[in-house]
């Protein structure tokens, strides 16, 4: 059976209307404030998966509205810092990474439908994007304080980690991809007439990231997408026909193929240096953040915060 999961709010006076308490504040660092409504809303998203049992359960349901606080506790602060830092996220940067985002999807439909079932509208899926983004800038300036891995550091991760550096057959490609089977029938017929596929992707390519890398993908591994399972069957520098997938049109070219083995530590020194500085900066990002926490002021209403409950009704 279905389930309609449906949140109320429980008030102590009942001289109080029920809009007045949609507008108290939940949650306030600093300055910033978090309303019963806001903290309904995004508890409602949370939990509108899970089913009747786990919704109700009281220990499930603290837990997911103690993270609730906790990333908002979290977004304020990145926030302060940001101001503090006079550090912001431009018009741009957030257009490009929107855009990058919908490229996911074969067009905006499928895209509308994920936030409508989320009950997020275009703009609060952007502010969410925006303090994505936000967080990553602070990642950038942490990381500045740290150093780089030491040759022995990388030798020593190698040794213990083995297992993570089985590599999986991959190809790398130049490939052009259009919405519409015409244009890339048109594409076709220039790469034929000796057009430069390079130009023709930097040109065409409806991909943005592929545009500005003139059509060359990153390695991709067998079975990720069907369209491009053939070209593991190709040689270098075979160019394929024209191949439909859920993303478009495609014509690619094999530039490179790898087969599957282990990488050498020549070959892993560059991830492994990433994977390490990642755990340095999370360490170091851990340490900030709880600095800064005993440095806010944060003030909570557990009453109002424990008057929210589910209530699940069969549909």
């Amino acid at each position: 059976m279905k389930y309609l999961l449906t949140l109320f709010l429980i008030f102590s006076f009942a001289c109080t209307s029920q809009d007045d308490y949609s507008q108290k504040t939940v949650v306030k660092v600093d300055n910033i404030e978090m309303s019963t409504k806001e903290f309904s809303d995004i508890l409602s998203r949370k939990i509108k998966n899970h089913d009747s049992l786990s919704a109700k359960d009281p220990a499930n349901l603290n837990r997911i509205k103690e993270n609730i606080i906790s990333d908002f506790i979290v977004d304020c602060i990145v926030s302060i810092w940001a101001k503090e830092k006079n550090v912001s996220v431009s018009k741009e940067e957030l257009s490009n990474k929107v855009r990058e985002l919908r490229e996911n999807y074969p067009d905006d439909n499928p895209l509308r439908r994920v936030l409508a079932q989320e009950n997020l509208s275009l703009e609060k899926w952007q502010d969410l994007i925006e303090k994505q983004l936000l967080k990553e800038k602070l990642f950038e300036f942490l990381g500045k304080q740290i150093e780089e891995p030491t040759d022995s550091e990388i030798k020593e991760f190698y040794k213990k980690n083995e297992n993570l550096f089985k590599r999986k057959a991959a190809v790398k490609l130049r490939q052009i991809v259009l919405k519409k089977e015409s244009d890339a029938r048109r594409i076709e017929k220039e790469l034929k007439k000796g057009k430069s596929f390079k130009e023709l992707a930097s040109k065409f390519s409806e991909n943005l990231h592929e545009a500005e890398n003139e059509g060359e993908t990153d390695w991709i591994e067998k079975g990720v997408l069907e369209v491009f399972d053939k070209a593991f069957t190709m040689r270098v520098g075979r160019r394929s026909a024209v191949l439909k997938s859920p993303y478009g049109f495609h014509i690619y070219q094999v530039l490179k193929k790898q087969k599957a083995g282990n990488l050498s530590l020549n070959d892993a020194k560059d991830k492994i240096r990433r994977l390490l500085k990642a755990e340095k900066e999370k360490t170091l990002y851990t340490s900030w953040l709880e600095e800064r926490v005993r440095k806010t002021r944060v003030f909570r209403d557990d009453e109002l915060i424990d008057a929210v409950f589910v209530q699940t009704k069969g549909s």
